[in-house]
């Protein structure tokens, strides 16, 4: 009997904030509800640190900006957060560990500061079997014609095998690593603000819900054919 009280309380609040919500649209009396939904039932995503961020910018709080609106309601995320946990902004705003880099201008090259980055994100990477994605994206920038590098799909490419480079001299598999590239078209920033567009200069390093083991399992089960007996049958 108890059992069945509560579930009838629960359907009754369940249908009581349906009703609420029909009819028309009151975003003031609605958003506070969905976000309180949101924590309950669904993913969260908290407001990021300014850990990580290019040099001579700030996080400066955005007080327009409820600190419980929902990651779908924001176009701002992909900073590092207190625990080395990065937030991409693909389907899903995915949330998991990982680390996030920043490039000037068109260059390629780890700094100092980058290489003391990779390796604190190495220690959260390292000696699990999660496979990992280095996934890099540039500026809307053209490119001059006589340039080493010819568009923002070989920048963000070269970004991405020097930081996985130095994560396998670090110790991480490369069995493990994949490389994904974006370009210019997966921006944190969409305005005109200098130091906020310097944030879409980045190579973004997270680990995937996908195991090493199962690639090659998948391998082991199809071996390739033995190259001294061609016509060998299987």
């Amino acid at each position: 009997m108890v059992s069945y009280a509560d579930m009838i309380t629960i359907l009754m609040s369940f249908f009581v904030v349906m009703f609420s919500l029909a009819g028309t649209r009151n975003p003031k009396k609605e958003d506070p509800v969905m976000s309180s939904l949101r924590r309950q039932f669904g993913r969260f995503v908290g407001v990021s640190s300014a850990k990580f961020l290019p040099p001579g910018s700030t996080l400066a709080p955005n007080n327009s900006q409820k600190p419980d609106q929902n990651a779908h309601d924001s176009k701002t995320l992909g900073l590092i957060g207190d625990h080395t946990h990065v937030t991409t902004i693909r389907s899903g705003d995915q949330k998991t560990i990982g680390g996030v880099i920043y490039f000037k201008g068109r260059t390629i090259d780890l700094t100092d500061e980058q290489r003391e980055q990779l390796q604190e994100t190495s220690k959260e990477l390292a000696g699990k079997p999660q496979k990992i994605e280095i996934r890099g994206h540039t500026l809307n920038r053209p490119f001059p014609p006589d340039g080493m590098i010819n568009d923002n799909w070989d920048l963000a490419y070269q970004r991405c095998h020097k930081t996985m480079d130095y994560l396998v001299l670090l110790g991480i598999d490369p069995a493990r690593i994949r490389i994904g590239v974006s370009a210019q078209f997966e921006p944190v920033y969409a305005g005109r603000d200098r130091i906020e567009l310097e944030k879409n200069s980045r190579v973004e390093i997270f680990m995937l819900n996908e195991f090493t083991e199962d690639v090659q399992n998948i391998t082991d089960a199809n071996p390739e054919p033995n190259p001294k007996r061609p016509n060998a049958k299987p």
